[in-house]
């Protein structure tokens, strides 16, 4: 892919050589497709946080104590689904 200067400029990317990865942190308010990237990977921050919270916000798992069965049954390798 070949880029022109004044994309090149306007954008002005964080290019890391020793990983490939290239960041647009700079973007021009004209450029209406970075912004609409943004606005997704926002959205996508928004809503991995938001399950992170509920998950947070429920009861904490109980401890239950195993069986000998259960133990036997690692040991043996036959494990019962129920």
């Amino acid at each position: 892919m070949i880029l022109g200067y004044t994309w090149l400029k306007d954008h002005n990317p964080e290019v890391d050589w020793q990983t490939g990865e290239v960041q647009i942190n700079c973007c021009p308010p004209r450029c209406e497709g970075c912004h609409t990237i943004c606005k997704e990977r926002a959205s996508r921050r928004k809503a991995e946080a938001q399950a992170v919270n509920f998950c947070r916000s429920g009861p904490s798992p109980e401890y239950a104590e195993d069986s000998e069965e259960d133990e036997k049954s690692l040991q043996t390798g036959e494990v019962e689904y129920k």
